[in-house]
């Protein structure tokens, strides 16, 4: 309970955000020189700072994945920035789209930028809904505790239970936890794997409970044993997804199975790793990436291999999202995190309805969301005016040319 308590601030505050921001792309690697010098070039005549940490972070990952062997072209290098210029409205955009291509072996239209994705998609396509849809208490709201492991929540300094029925912390140990022997207390606004405590019930202490601000109580999921083979305890957790087309449709746009590495009590962001999911057969491709974006085709702990893994009931999974999906037909595009129980059952974890990471999909199995005119947004001018608050004008020096 002390450490939840000592945490919660620091969880929430900018240092650990960027913190977190510095492992994912802290890389010494010398790229090669065409793409060092495309980045230099490209960054002396970007506007903003947004676009100018987007270009950092993809400079990272083009570092890791140049260590693997897989670079790009001088002819890749220019049709991307082509591209991000014609199709997308700027060539701020080029940097993800050369780490996709560098991750598959060659450039792909219809690939969605994240620095695009957050300054056109998730304003025009989400709006106010995303935040409200991906708060803790609100999947009880709007999915009525479809395969929910939620027990309790704490709002505005109250405690609810899963029907959001306020109840004394009396009722909390005596009632809604009676005969269990373990939560998981996840704060509200957290994010990346932070904010995230296993407490023993009987350690449980409501005062200094509620001065960890809003929050939900899960019941402890237990995986299905085949995800002991990459780690045995903490939970594997799938990242699936879905999207609404033009006429309210539903559909499953991609899979990512999220690995713990030895030491977590859970899934983390970073360092985290990540194996892309065949949407139709559930099985994993043959390598994934980690949050360093270096390639793996084995747990790196347990040496277990990833191709030839069929998830357990993937095909339950799906329909679970996309059942899920139809009831927020409004959000347009949806991350939902999923563990698949002893019994084999989808359980959601938690709802990410607004900035929900595309990157690792689109560089594994992209592009993920053509064929939804996403890329058209930009020419309506509407850009995001809380958005258009982080543009500042940027103030930087471009790198050395290699």
């Amino acid at each position: 309970m002390a450490e939840l308590i000592a945490r919660y601030d620091w969880v929430l505050s900018d240092k650990a955000m960027k913190e977190t921001d510095l492992l994912a792309c802290s890389n010494d690697t010398i790229l090669p020189t065409d793409v060092s010098r495309a980045l230099a070039s490209l960054g002396s005549s970007l506007e903003f700072e947004y676009d100018l940490t987007h270009l950092r972070t993809a400079e990272a990952a083009l570092g890791s994945l140049s260590c693997d062997g897989k670079t790009i072209s001088k002819a890749i290098l220019s049709d991307a920035v082509e591209y991000a210029r014609d199709v997308l409205g700027s060539k701020a955009y080029a940097p993800w789209l050369w780490v996709y291509a560098a991750s598959t072996g060659g450039f792909r239209e219809g690939w969605i930028p994240d620095n695009y994705y957050g300054r056109w998609v998730v304003p025009n396509l989400k709006g106010d809904y995303g935040p409200l849809a991906g708060r803790r208490a609100s999947s009880s709201l709007i999915f009525g505790g479809s395969f929910s492991p939620d027990l309790a929540y704490q709002i505005n300094g109250r405690l609810f239970d899963s029907g959001l029925r306020q109840i004394s912390g009396a009722e909390l140990k005596e009632r809604v936890l009676n005969g269990i022997d373990e939560v998981v207390v996840k704060l509200d606004r957290s994010k990346r794997g932070n904010g995230i405590f296993f407490i023993d019930v009987s350690d449980l202490e409501v005062e200094r409970l509620q001065a960890a601000g809003d929050l939900v109580l899960q019941r402890r999921v237990r995986q299905h044993a085949s995800f002991d083979q990459f780690l045995s305890g903490p939970v594997s957790t799938l990242r699936l997804t879905t999207v609404v087309d033009e006429h309210g449709g539903t559909h499953l746009r991609s899979a990512m199975l999220r690995l713990p590495l030895f030491g977590q009590t859970h899934v983390m962001t970073v360092p985290g790793l990540q194996v892309a999911v065949e949407l139709r057969t559930g099985y994993l491709l043959e390598s994934g990436l980690g949050s360093d974006w270096r390639c793996h085709s084995t747990h790196p702990d347990s040496g277990f291999l990833f191709s030839g893994f069929q998830i357990p009931n993937f095909a339950a999974c799906r329909e679970a999202v996309l059942l899920l999906h139809s009831k927020v037909p409004f959000l347009h595009c949806v991350g939902w995190d999923m563990a698949v129980d002893e019994q084999g059952a989808p359980v959601l974890l938690e709802v990410n309805a607004k900035h929900n990471g595309i990157t690792f999909a689109e560089a594994a199995t992209g592009p993920c969301f053509s064929g939804l005119r996403w890329e058209q947004l930009w020419q309506s001018g509407r850009e995001y005016t809380e958005r258009s608050k982080l543009l500042k004008p940027a103030a930087w020096q471009p790198r050395a040319s290699s």
